[in-house]
């Protein structure tokens, strides 16, 4: 299982995540440091996701809706 989850676009509001850590992250899809950054918030969200850490990723290049699918699975 992995913390980022794709919502096609659709607006999340923060306020879903009430009560828990959230870490915001703004990526570019084809950028090699936020795709590290990604794979390195895998390890504590498998650690705490269950207590309560959401990472949250928003892509924010050109066409992102279309390669964030491509991103999320690299």
């Amino acid at each position: 299982e992995y913390g980022f989850e794709l919502t096609g676009g659709k607006q999340v509001l923060l306020s879903q995540y009430r009560g828990k850590v959230v870490m915001l992250c703004f990526f570019l899809t084809t950028c090699p440091h936020c795709k590290d950054t990604a794979r390195i918030v895998e390890k504590p969200y498998k650690e705490y996701g269950a207590k309560g850490f959401q990472p949250l990723a928003v892509c924010i290049n050109d066409m992102a809706k279309l390669l964030t699918a491509d991103f999320v699975k690299e």
